[in-house]
């Protein structure tokens, strides 16, 4: 109940639940298979496959229960059957990669064809040491969830007193500057944990971006034009005009790396260079009050990025509010 509570804070939701207590009766048929088939044998009493070049993996201890290990075998069997999916990837820790390879190369063994993928992630540390409950040193994410929208709401009370729906715009900014502050990095290296920079609404964060999109947002509407159906974008000379159409063709590019790579921090930083792209031109480019025609082509720009700004944060999971 209390995962389910943070999972609707986050935006999560979950098509299926599957615990490990639904492979009880698969992980028994997985050992008999594996000894009948001479997979597996008997070793003091436990049931262990031996591979060449990885220590063994135990898949029945000698009081004869099953382990966590014969159970994702089990799992990865039913799934490959049940969904017939291109891929299944385990976000797991890095520091569970032989376990990974001991389970996949297990299943294999078994004859269990399977498109498993291992995606290791670094650990999360605080600057006293890595986290433990035991030892008091854990942060809770429900915690950093209240802090952040609370930090959101004091920043919007400081600089958009009026802003209607100030509570559900915090929430969106709060929860996006967590969720990008994770995602921005490269998910294999380790991260130690400080509130200062996860709270940060500055720089490459986050907020910035959502407050791009509702910059985006609002000159749309301040000039009144719904349809871009007809421009010239040979109207588009200015080396900063330039840059933006040149950022904005290479999105696709990055969508494909990103899911090549299971890395989504690509975006992030695709994202945080358009950002910047576009305040830039922003700042340097006359658009609401240019000459008609080309004003009607910059405004088209304008849309693009807002568009292209907006699926990079959906892609992350992150709201785009249109009004900060």
């Amino acid at each position: 109940r209390e995962f389910m509570k943070i999972y609707r804070i986050l935006g999560v939701s979950f098509d299926y639940f599957l615990g490990e207590s639904e492979y009880l009766r698969e992980s028994k048929d997985i050992v008999s298979r594996a000894l009948q088939s001479g997979v597996a044998k008997k070793s003091e009493g436990a049931v262990i496959i031996e591979f060449d070049d990885m220590p063994p993996l135990v898949i029945q201890k000698s009081d004869e229960a099953t382990l966590y290990q014969t159970r994702d075998i089990a799992a990865l069997e039913f799934r490959m059957k049940k969904f017939r999916p291109e891929k299944i990837l385990y976000v797991v820790g890095s520091e569970q990669s032989l376990y990974f390879k001991q389970v996949f190369a297990a299943a294999e063994k078994l004859g269990i064809k399977h498109t498993g993928v291992h995606v290791p992630f670094g650990l999360v540390s605080l600057p006293e040491g890595k986290m433990s409950t035991r030892k008091g040193r854990v942060v809770f994410l429900e915690e950093l969830i209240e802090k952040a929208i609370q930090l959101a709401e004091r920043i919007i009370e400081e600089k958009n007193p009026c802003l209607k729906r100030k509570k559900e715009t915090a929430r969106m900014v709060g929860i996006g500057a967590i969720k990008y502050n994770d995602l921005s990095r490269d998910r294999i290296k380790d991260i130690r944990f400080d509130w200062n920079t996860m709270l940060s609404f500055d720089g490459n964060t986050g907020p910035y971006l959502q407050y791009t999109h509702a910059r985006a947002s609002s000159i749309l509407r301040k000039s009144g034009v719904r349809s871009f159906a007809k421009f010239d974008a040979s109207l588009l000379r200015e080396e900063e005009e330039k840059l933006l159409l040149r950022k904005i063709l290479l999105f696709g590019e990055v969508i494909k790396s990103s899911a090549r790579d299971y890395k989504p921090h690509y975006i992030a930083v695709y994202a945080y260079e358009l950002a910047t792209l576009f305040n830039d031109f922003y700042e340097s480019i006359p658009v609401l009050r240019s000459e008609e025609k080309t004003r009607i082509t910059r405004l088209a720009l304008v849309e693009s990025v807002r568009i292209v700004l907006r699926n990079a944060l959906w892609l992350l999971g992150i709201d785009a509010p249109e009004r900060m």
